[in-house]
């Protein structure tokens, strides 16, 4: 089971935050996460993925927002993935868009080149691979 943590990044306004990637759009609108390194805590995983693929320092781990479980199946064999998601807050300024990416993808891959944007959480798009399962749960926080 390969462990793996994303993260609701809001600003004071509610707004969440949302990436796409540059050279791949057909990966669709994501939010932040990525695997759980050994000996880490998925609450820091949320976080260090977070700094990383967003370039932004001053996040704030609001809540644990829930867990899932899915399996799926690629190239005949399955995959079982735990998933993790958190509600952070972003306390820093920021542009309303801008570009930011992995140098040194801890999967091995090129770099990856993301355009991140802000958008109001009652507008947010279908977010790929069922990572919106618990943005309903955000405006609890």
């Amino acid at each position: 089971m390969q462990l793996k943590a994303y993260a609701y990044i809001t600003r004071a306004n509610g707004d969440l935050l949302v990436f796409r990637h540059v050279d791949f759009p057909e990966a669709g609108i994501q939010i932040p996460g990525g695997s759980v390194d050994p000996g880490e805590t998925p609450k820091d995983a949320a976080v260090r993925e977070a700094c990383e693929e967003t370039g932004l320092h001053a996040l704030e781990v609001v809540r644990f927002v829930g867990d899932v479980i899915i399996r799926h199946t690629v190239d005949e064999q399955e995959k079982v993935l735990h998933r993790f998601f958190y509600h952070l807050r972003c306390r820093q300024d920021t542009p309303q868009r801008w570009l930011a990416g992995e140098r040194n993808p801890s999967d091995g891959t090129m770099e990856k080149v993301f355009e991140c944007y802000w958008v109001p959480i009652a507008a947010v798009p279908l977010l790929a691979g069922e990572m919106g399962i618990f943005l309903h749960r955000i405006g609890q926080s």
